[in-house]
């Protein structure tokens, strides 16, 4: 119920992390949290006597649409008890979530490899997103920015490549054009339709994403990309959290270029997986490899690497495109 919201707030900032931004803001808890058109919490709880001992939190892609989405995932998070539980009431639960509101697959990004394991045991599909960059080659490189790019990871993006431009999309416009595209990418639309798109990233209270239609040099649309730029003391960076295009392999190098370049940034990521399919579209981007040290937190900034682990479980196998932008991984951990 909605009246637990404050003993949960407090449970995170507890049990969690001191500070959490989920035990200080009630807007962005209910934002994140919050059953539409209701009293209630995306949220399963364990009590010993009336002490609260432990907590999974969900939210559903259909939380962010109107229309009902027919593979709808369900997401878990803040997955969390106390040594005062009972043994076995972190499974608990989990299989109380499952039960209690089916969805065509439930899963995770950015858990910890003590949770992957147990994901793992119990069935679910398990990984890690690939992590992809682009670097801005007008940008000057050096100790001071985010990362010292070596010569040999900026080289390759020097290739010739399809000449791309990036445009706004008209708000009256957005869902039609937005449909076109996620047609002929079931991997993506099937999951996330154009009213989550719009309402998850470009209705977001707090953070401000932006969606640009990527087009070529005959205006046709290709597809088109949501990011959000991220703002630290060294420099800027483009966040993508959504490339959707109508041909999976398209380059979008020059495309990013040009964004790089409006958007001042040093460079762009893009976090990524493809469940239960072979190939792996890098769209002209670059991956990163283990001997780099690319960061992914920003708020504040740390400056090492970060791997993003997934679980996923669905209820037939099926592609599915998991980005940055599921589960809980997009979302502000400094309000100001």
């Amino acid at each position: 119920m909605i009246s637990d919201i404050s003993e949960i707030m407090e449970f995170i900032g507890k049990e969690w992390t001191a500070d959490h931004v989920l035990s200080k803001s009630k807007e962005l808890f209910l934002w994140q949290y919050g059953r539409q058109g209701n009293e209630e919490l995306n949220f399963v709880l364990a009590r010993n006597n009336k002490e609260l001992v432990g907590i999974l939190g969900l939210t559903f892609n259909s939380q962010y649409c109107k229309t009902k989405i027919t593979k709808d995932i369900k997401w878990l998070s803040m997955w969390k008890v106390t040594p005062e539980a009972q043994t076995g009431t972190g499974l608990r639960l989990l299989n109380l979530a499952e039960s209690m509101f089916p969805t065509f697959g439930m899963g995770t990004v950015g858990c910890t490899i003590k949770a992957l394991q147990i994901y793992k045991s119990l069935g679910y599909l398990t990984g890690e997103l690939t992590h992809f960059y682009y670097p801005n080659n007008n940008h000057v490189f050096d100790n001071s920015s985010i990362y010292n790019f070596r010569s040999q990871e900026l080289h390759k993006s020097h290739k010739q490549d399809l000449d791309l431009f990036v445009e706004d999309v008209e708000q009256n416009l957005t869902f039609k054009k937005l449909n076109l595209h996620l047609n002929k990418s079931p991997e993506v639309g099937q999951f996330k339709p154009s009213g989550y798109m719009i309402n998850r990233y470009l209705n977001h209270p707090f953070y401000k994403y932006q969606l640009k239609l990527i087009i070529d040099s005959n205006r046709s649309e290709l597809g088109f990309i949501i990011f959000r730029v991220s703002q630290t003391p060294k420099g800027n960076v483009l966040r993508v959290l959504e490339l959707v295009m109508n041909e999976k392999a398209t380059d979008v190098s020059s495309a990013l270029k040009k964004l790089l370049v409006q958007n001042n940034c040093q460079y762009a990521d893009f976090y990524t997986k493809i469940v239960h399919e072979d190939n792996t579209y890098e769209n002209g981007l670059m991956q990163v490899d283990d001997s780099m040290n690319l960061p992914n937190l920003f708020e504040p900034l740390l400056l090492q690497k970060s791997k993003k682990y997934f679980a996923i479980k669905l209820s037939q196998e099926t592609s599915m495109q998991l980005t940055r932008g599921d589960c809980d991984q997009d979302r502000p951990n400094i309000l100001t």
